[in-house]
């Protein structure tokens, strides 16, 4: 599976071959590192987490996860 973790505009964290994790877990993940990561100096905050089987195209969407939508009542549920 490949997971890019977007905390800006132009910046995110890339992780290719790696096992298969449901979205709790990735949420979990994503907790981790806003709780430790910085950019810049500046604390991160991640807003979206894509999603990609490693078996599809690499032009392929990701699935995405978005972490603040507007239409969440708290981080993390999406509705």
């Amino acid at each position: 599976m490949e997971y890019e973790f977007f905390f800006a505009d132009t910046a995110s964290i890339h992780i290719t071959n790696a096992p298969r994790l449901p979205d709790s877990d990735l949420r979990s993940i994503a907790n981790i590192m806003e709780r430790n990561g910085r950019y810049y100096g500046s604390p991160i905050r991640i807003h979206t987490i894509g999603v990609r089987s490693d078996y599809l195209a690499p032009d392929t969407p990701m699935r995405m996860i978005h972490l603040n939508d507007i239409n969440q009542n708290e981080r993390g549920v999406e509705r």
